[in-house]
């Protein structure tokens, strides 16, 4: 989420060459699938001096890769609900970039945060596709985790993981809910 918030701050609110590229360019996940991503990834660390294949690394790779749209729409959509007037104002007043994002745009753009961290984290409880390819064993996420009890025919701890995983899911839903009725009552009035 924090890299979603600053390539759509970069983006939004700055007038660098490239910006639009950048955000182009981390789109590109949207249209492929998880398993092309998990192949690509394997094929670069494999080959790469740093030993990452096989940790829990690649998977954090492969997650920030795979999902970093919905992160960055998440606070895209957000960021362009704030006025200029706010980081124009501290830069007047002799504040920097990081500054500014850290003590001002970041508490604003917290309800958006929280939004986009909850549907990303529905969405890597129950990834399977990339998970499958890049875990190790040891450390598998839920997904595979999940199916490798089905082909055991261990039924029960499977039922078990699952009903917790959707509980998790249910209670995460219910507080993005909440969060998202933060101006409900004044409306009502």
């Amino acid at each position: 989420m924090l890299l979603g918030s600053l390539v759509s701050w970069l983006d939004l609110r700055t007038r660098l060459r490239g910006r639009t590229a950048l955000d182009y360019v981390s789109l590109i996940p949207l249209g492929l699938p998880g398993i092309v991503v998990a192949v690509a990834l394997i094929q670069f660390w494999l080959r790469m001096p740093l030993p990452i294949y096989g940790t829990l690394w690649i998977l954090l790779i492969a997650y920030i890769t795979r999902f970093l749209p919905y992160g960055l729409r998440t606070m895209t959509s957000t960021i362009v609900q704030l006025h200029d007037d706010l980081p124009q104002a501290s830069t007047a007043c002799g504040a920097g970039f990081l500054t500014t994002f850290r003590r001002i745009m970041l508490p604003l753009l917290r309800p958006g945060f929280i939004a986009g961290w909850i549907i990303l984290a529905t969405i890597y409880l129950r990834e399977f596709s990339t998970s499958v390819f890049l875990y190790s064993p040891g450390a598998e996420p839920l997904g595979p985790l999940l199916y490798h009890f089905y082909i055991d025919g261990n039924l029960g701890p499977m039922c078990s993981l699952a009903l917790i995983v959707s509980v998790i899911c249910i209670a995460l839903i219910v507080i993005a809910r909440k969060i998202g009725r933060v101006g409900g009552a004044v409306e009502e009035h």
